[in-house]
């Protein structure tokens, strides 16, 4: 009898690749480590700033005291989020022209580097100097990898498979909290030997400065550089989109259609064709964010306030409810996407 399968197409997720789960995976852990970092720096606000005030690290604080931190608290948060939306446009633009795995590559540095930098912090100023630029990694390796993920999978499964990709948010707050309580209690302690000439640092148990050591996780994403040099290439949609700037750059003449591909990325955003699609997606993004920042990033510290009046300690399980929700509702949103629901990505290299 004849062999019939290897002519038989592969339906369902079997459909999807080895090399578009590759993808999918680098750009879901991606995800799942930027949310995991703004997890942890919200577990850690109130004593990072409680430290770098020079307020008491033990007992309680008052309410001038307590306002100081929100304070400069929601200043911190607000640069942070600052630096999203920086990262996330400068370099959806880089991405447009120098490729999609280059510039994600670039912005895993950038986040990698300055989150471990945070917890060098010796001010408020350089504390928001660092958050500031991590957040411009964080916004740039979101802005890349979605549509990177979409490129590679194509028009029939991305829709589902991108919005089981958001469930890296809720998962990544899981992580914070678990790296918090596995990590959150020691602390560096500089020392000095033969006579205090070599500087040292000791893991030491407890003290004001264990906020600092979760900060160190932040170098975790750069494994994921291992993966992404030797193993991932430019999406065919972007490689026709290249192609076709190439050919028209060196053509003596080009049509109206073709000035209108090559003009300025961010420009083409705002043409009479796609301005309305792009305030409204602003304006989406816009109050989604608010939403969630809002009270995400105080919530931690709320509830230990709230838990520390009744006497209860553990402020590290405080996410876990959130979090649990946020997945399952990525998990059921992603289920109820129509493959026509997401508009393809590239056409105008078509």
């Amino acid at each position: 009898m004849a062999d019939n399968s290897a002519v038989l197409p592969s339906t369902g997720l079997r459909a999807v690749s080895a090399y578009q789960w590759l993808v999918f995976l680098v750009v879901w852990l991606g995800w799942t480590l930027d949310a995991a970092d703004f997890g942890l720096f919200s577990l850690v606000l109130k004593p990072a700033i409680t430290e770098l005030l020079g307020f008491p690290t033990t007992g309680a604080l008052d309410k001038a005291q307590l306002a100081e931190i929100g304070k400069y608290g929601g200043l911190l948060a607000m640069t942070g989020l600052l630096g999203w939306a920086f990262g996330g446009f400068i370099f959806g633009v880089v991405a447009d022209y120098v490729g999609r795995v280059r510039a994600l590559f670039y912005s895993i540095i950038i986040f990698s580097v300055f989150t471990a930098l945070q917890g060098m912090s010796q001010h408020l100023w350089d504390l928001a100097i660092y958050r500031f630029f991590a957040g411009i990694g964080t916004g740039a390796e979101l802005m890349i990898g979605i549509p990177l993920l979409a490129e590679t999978l194509g028009d029939t499964h991305r829709a589902k498979i991108s919005g089981v990709m958001m469930t890296g948010g809720a998962i990544g707050t899981f992580l914070g909290a678990w790296v918090f309580g596995l990590v959150g209690k020691y602390a560096l302690h500089l020392d000095y030997l033969i006579g205090g000439f070599i500087p040292v640092y000791k893991i030491v148990e407890g003290g004001p400065g264990t906020w600092r050591t979760v900060f160190f996780a932040g170098v975790i994403p750069a494994i994921l550089l291992i993966i992404i040099r030797g193993r991932m290439n430019e999406p065919s949609r972007f490689a026709a989109v290249q192609a076709r700037r190439d050919a028209l750059s060196s053509a003596p003449r080009i049509a109206h259609d073709d000035r209108a591909f090559m003009r300025f990325v961010p420009l083409q955003l705002f043409t009479g064709e796609n301005r309305f699609n792009t305030l409204v997606g602003l304006l989406f993004g816009l109050g989604s964010l608010l939403a969630i920042w809002t009270t995400n990033i105080w919530l931690p510290t709320i509830l230990s306030l709230m838990v520390q009046k009744g006497g209860i300690t553990g402020p590290p399980r405080q996410c876990r409810s959130s979090a649990a929700v946020s997945w399952c509702g990525a998990l059921a949103a992603s289920s109820a996407i129509r493959p026509s629901a997401l508009s393809p990505i590239g056409s105008a290299a078509g």
